[in-house]
């Protein structure tokens, strides 16, 4: 009760505050994070400017427990949630940095004023398969991940007869972040992807259909009698929106020690020290293969589709073409049968993925190493 009055009384007095002439000069630049979570995507690009820069901004989350809003830095930051569509119906910024898709066609409207907004991804995969149609049209500027993007979003905008945005070639601070942290662990921890006595970090996505709710029992099973432990990595998605499955994972961890529950998104630490990541359609897929450049074990669960005319852009979504490059696949219903010789396999040909993931993630992302300064370098520009 106290802790939702706290939060009510902050909400209205930072929405206050933030809006005040006082704060004009910082509010130019606003960072705005969905909840504590989403700051590591913008992560690189914050700390550049802080380090970097002179500039002033301001950063607004709408996580009252966001660590980032007791952060010491020269950052204004602000906890606005319940008065967040009215506070940004008037704004005034220069910039607005974001991950919110579907800006202008949910709860989050533009302004009236000239406010740039700026959208960056929170996963490396195709614009048109696991977004809605038109999810990015009210953006003025996108900072792509790779060239996939650029292809996906010209065709599109091409297609549908939408405003031509500005596109930056920029890259994705997060795989990054984790590939320079990997390093640390392998050293401390070097493994291999052999079946017997490994960790398995199983991550699916929240789509209808994904592991949690087609093959868990099978999965785990095979897993278990073959020695393995098991991190189970539900998405933040699945773990709002599906309160009672999570009770039955929760559950079904406290009955066996060799499998662990991982809900805290803000660590990577299961990331790091698993021998094998096991997924569905989620896009940790690159973020797992392109920081350990270790293949990873795919179940052929339905795609996630939120746009159903994703096939009129004549891009194959990334998430589908490079699963062979990545590692392999098996069906639910094959689990059983093949599981453990896919784990074999992978270890067998692990060399040669690991070629292939270098060489896909040298492909995939703009500025590899060197994002965020690139970034930084454009936000820069527009501040001028």
């Amino acid at each position: 009760m106290f802790d939702k009055i706290a939060q009510f009384t902050r909400d209205v007095n930072d929405a206050t505050r933030f809006l005040m002439p006082e704060n004009k000069v910082s509010r130019k630049l606003v960072f705005y994070s969905e909840g504590a979570g989403y700051f590591r995507y913008f992560e690189g690009l914050y700390n550049y400017l802080i380090e970097h820069s002179n500039v002033e901004f301001s950063y607004v989350s709408s996580d009252f427990r966001d660590p980032i809003l007791t952060r010491s830095d020269r950052v204004q930051k602000y906890y606005i949630n319940h008065s967040l569509a009215t506070t940004f119906s008037r704004l005034d910024s220069d910039l607005v940095v974001l991950t919110i898709p579907d800006l202008g066609k949910s709860y989050l409207k533009r302004p009236a004023s000239k406010t740039e907004f700026v959208y960056v991804f929170h996963a490396l995969v195709s614009t048109h398969l696991q977004y809605n149609l038109g999810a990015f049209d009210n953006y003025d500027t996108m900072l792509l991940v790779g060239p996939h993007h650029e292809r996906e979003i010209r065709e599109s905008e091409s297609l549908y007869g939408t405003r031509a945005k500005h596109l930056v070639e920029a890259g994705y601070y997060l795989t990054e972040k984790l590939y320079a942290e990997a390093g640390d662990f392998e050293k401390s921890a070097p493994g291999s992807v052999s079946s017997e006595q490994k960790k398995v970090l199983i991550a699916p996505s929240w789509s209808k259909g994904g592991i949690f709710e087609s093959c868990l029992d099978d999965l785990l099973a095979t897993l278990l009698s073959a020695g393995s432990t098991c991190v189970l990595r539900p998405h933040p998605e699945f773990v709002k929106r599906y309160p009672d499955r999570m009770k039955g994972l929760n559950a079904l961890c406290q009955r066996d020690a060799r499998l662990t529950i991982e809900t805290n998104h803000l660590l990577s630490t299961s990331l790091h020290d698993s021998d094998l990541l096991i997924t569905d359609r989620s896009g940790i897929c690159f973020e797992y293969a392109f920081a350990r450049e270790r293949p990873v074990l795919f179940i052929d669960t339905p795609l996630k589709v939120h746009n159903p005319e994703y096939e009129r852009i004549s891009v194959v979504p990334v998430e589908i073409s490079s699963r062979e490059k990545m590692g392999v696949s098996v069906s639910p219903e094959r689990i059983k049968q093949d599981l453990i010789n896919h784990i074999d396999e992978l270890e067998s040909r692990r060399v040669e993925f690991q070629q292939n993931i270098v060489a896909l993630r040298e492909s995939m992302q703009f500025n590899w190493m060197n994002s965020s300064k690139v970034t930084a370098q454009y936000i820069l520009s527009k501040l001028v």
